[in-house]
Protein backbone atom coordinates (compact mmCIF):
# COMPACT_ATOMS: atom_id res chain seq x y z
CA UNK A 1 0.00 0.00 0.00
CA UNK A 2 1.48 3.45 -0.89
CA UNK A 3 0.34 6.99 0.12
CA UNK A 4 1.63 9.65 -1.46
CA UNK A 5 2.70 12.75 0.30
CA UNK A 6 4.35 15.32 -1.34
CA UNK A 7 5.82 13.50 -4.59
CA UNK A 8 6.91 10.84 -1.96
CA UNK A 9 6.07 7.17 -1.46
CA UNK A 10 5.86 5.53 1.61
CA UNK A 11 5.94 1.66 1.67
CA UNK A 12 3.59 0.55 4.94
CA UNK A 13 6.20 -2.54 5.52
CA UNK A 14 9.73 -0.48 5.18
CA UNK A 15 9.03 2.58 7.80
CA UNK A 16 10.94 1.92 10.81
CA UNK A 17 10.23 4.15 14.26
CA UNK A 18 13.05 6.80 15.70
CA UNK A 19 14.23 4.00 17.76
CA UNK A 20 14.38 1.45 15.06
CA UNK A 21 16.10 3.55 13.15
CA UNK A 22 18.75 4.72 16.02
CA UNK A 23 19.50 1.41 16.79
CA UNK A 24 20.27 0.95 12.94
CA UNK A 25 22.58 3.93 12.91
CA UNK A 26 24.16 3.14 15.93
CA UNK A 27 23.38 6.45 17.48
CA UNK A 28 20.87 7.78 20.30
CA UNK A 29 16.89 8.53 20.04
CA UNK A 30 18.36 12.05 21.02
CA UNK A 31 20.54 12.09 18.25
CA UNK A 32 17.59 11.09 15.15
CA UNK A 33 15.13 13.48 16.64
CA UNK A 34 17.45 15.91 16.92
CA UNK A 35 17.92 15.57 13.22
CA UNK A 36 14.30 15.46 12.71
CA UNK A 37 13.83 18.54 14.28
CA UNK A 38 16.65 20.26 11.94
CA UNK A 39 15.12 18.28 8.99
CA UNK A 40 18.05 16.49 8.38
CA UNK A 41 16.75 12.96 7.76
CA UNK A 42 13.36 12.49 5.24
CA UNK A 43 10.52 11.62 8.04
CA UNK A 44 7.06 11.12 8.10
CA UNK A 45 4.24 11.64 10.69
CA UNK A 46 1.33 9.94 11.71
CA UNK A 47 -0.94 11.15 14.64
CA UNK A 48 2.51 12.63 16.13
CA UNK A 49 4.53 9.28 16.12
CA UNK A 50 7.87 9.96 13.43
CA UNK A 51 8.35 7.19 10.75
CA UNK A 52 11.11 6.72 8.37
CA UNK A 53 11.38 5.14 5.04
CA UNK A 54 14.00 2.27 5.12
CA UNK A 55 14.51 3.34 1.28
CA UNK A 56 14.70 7.23 1.49
CA UNK A 57 17.50 6.67 4.30
CA UNK A 58 19.42 4.50 2.70
CA UNK A 59 19.03 6.70 -0.51
CA UNK A 60 20.44 9.77 1.41
CA UNK A 61 23.22 7.66 2.69
CA UNK A 62 24.56 7.11 -0.39
CA UNK A 63 24.03 10.31 -1.37
CA UNK A 64 26.46 11.78 1.35
CA UNK A 65 28.87 8.65 1.10
CA UNK A 66 32.31 10.03 0.49
CA UNK A 67 34.83 8.00 -1.46
CA UNK A 68 38.07 6.96 -0.10
CA UNK A 69 41.65 8.28 -0.43
CA UNK A 70 40.47 11.67 -1.97
CA UNK A 71 37.65 10.43 -4.47
CA UNK A 72 40.34 8.24 -6.13
CA UNK A 73 39.11 4.52 -6.43
CA UNK A 74 41.24 1.76 -5.22
CA UNK A 75 43.77 0.62 -8.12
CA UNK A 76 43.91 3.94 -9.37
CA UNK A 77 47.28 5.93 -10.85
CA UNK A 78 47.76 8.46 -7.72
CA UNK A 79 48.35 11.57 -9.08
CA UNK A 80 52.02 12.90 -10.69
CA UNK A 81 54.66 14.00 -8.56
CA UNK A 82 55.90 17.24 -8.73
CA UNK A 83 58.80 18.28 -11.14
CA UNK A 84 61.70 20.74 -10.56
CA UNK A 85 61.48 23.64 -12.79
CA UNK A 86 57.90 23.06 -14.58
CA UNK A 87 56.09 20.72 -16.06
CA UNK A 88 57.64 20.14 -18.85
CA UNK A 89 58.00 16.55 -18.22
CA UNK A 90 62.08 16.79 -18.95
CA UNK A 91 62.75 17.35 -15.65
CA UNK A 92 63.81 15.42 -12.75
CA UNK A 93 61.11 14.26 -10.19
CA UNK A 94 61.46 16.19 -6.71
CA UNK A 95 62.36 13.83 -3.90
CA UNK A 96 59.58 13.01 -1.06
CA UNK A 97 62.21 13.76 1.45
Amino acid sequence: MNKETKGTSYELDALVTVAELASRLKVSVKTIRDWVYRKVVPYTKLRGRVYFSVELINDLLNANAISALGGRSVGSPSPAKPVKGGASGNEEVINGT
